[in-house]
């Protein structure tokens, strides 16, 4: 960012040294409020958290897909809204995220999140491509809780038809998840991501 700054470039900074949560809501709206125009995101936040899954807490767990995936979301939803045709949004994954636990032992959490991550990145590319060449998008997903359908949630925003009332045909959903009006879907609360 020190290099970009002194180039002439508004850079700013959404971490928690700066003051900000990438993976809170009310925080990443705070940021992106006070933004004017954006032409670019680096969703580069990112924590982790050793453990054999077999010891990993919930908690530590929640934590990791709170910041890693989660952040993410919440950040390239915000740009969304800001930015103008030509913005770019840059996700950095890593390689744990295509080459699983296997190479990267103890790490399944941060795994789990970069996979997502660079699920997350391929629908956005395929939506932005295909509003370039003028095709309608649909978004759905067959039964799945709602931790699972919350990303799609976001491509779900330029899509035509959207399905994702897959939550619906469980006996029990995830706490705190989507939530369902007549044929409305409203976004999960901050709770379900832990």
């Amino acid at each position: 960012m020190r290099d970009m700054t002194a180039r002439g470039y508004d850079c700013r900074d959404l971490s928690r040294s700066s003051g900000y949560d990438a993976g809170d809501e009310a925080s990443v709206n705070r940021f992106f409020g006070g933004l004017e125009r954006l032409d670019a995101l680096v969703n580069n936040a990112a924590i982790l958290e050793l453990a054999p899954i077999v010891d990993m807490k919930v908690e530590t767990w929640d934590e990791v897909i709170r910041i890693d995936l989660r952040g993410a979301f919440l950040c390239s939803q915000a740009a969304f809204r800001l930015m103008k045709p030509g913005g770019t949004i840059v996700n950095v994954s890593s390689l744990s995220g295509v080459l699983g636990t296997d190479k990267f032992p103890k790490m399944s959490a941060y795994v789990a999140a970069k996979s997502g991550l660079a699920g997350l990145t391929e629908a956005l590319a395929m939506a932005s491509e295909a509003a370039e060449r003028g095709f309608g998008l649909m978004v759905g997903c067959m039964v799945a809780t709602s931790l699972a359908m919350a990303p799609a949630v976001l491509v779900a925003q330029r899509a035509r038809l959207v399905d994702l009332d897959g939550a619906l045909l469980l006996a029990r959903d995830r706490p705190d998840g989507l939530r369902y009006e007549g044929s409305m879907i409203h976004p999960a609360t901050p709770a379900l991501w832990g």
